[in-house]
């Protein structure tokens, strides 16, 4: 299975909900959310699938920035497929 990686979040990615990113993403995939500071936080999400709380809070966060956040992040989203 092929990890996919996006430079920045895709659109449309933070109106799905858990059970919509298999298909939206095709599979695992590492997304990059440029920051102002070139320090990262590693955030992995969905690594079982069916615990969707981790997604729900990053898409909280996401949909609540005004501009990029303070450090970059990179998010892994594990296991989609268990949470479709």
């Amino acid at each position: 299975m092929k990890l996919r990686r996006h430079a920045k979040p895709p659109p449309g990615l933070m109106a799905l909900p858990a059970a919509g990113l298999a298909d939206f993403l095709g599979g695992p995939a590492l997304i990059e959310v440029p920051g102002e500071e070139p320090e990262t936080v590693f955030v992995s999400l969905l690594l079982h699938g069916n615990e969707t709380s981790g997604w729900e809070a990053v898409r909280r966060w996401l949909r609540g920035l005004d501009g990029p956040p303070r450090r970059s992040h990179v998010l892994l989203i594990a296991n989609p497929m268990a949470a479709a």
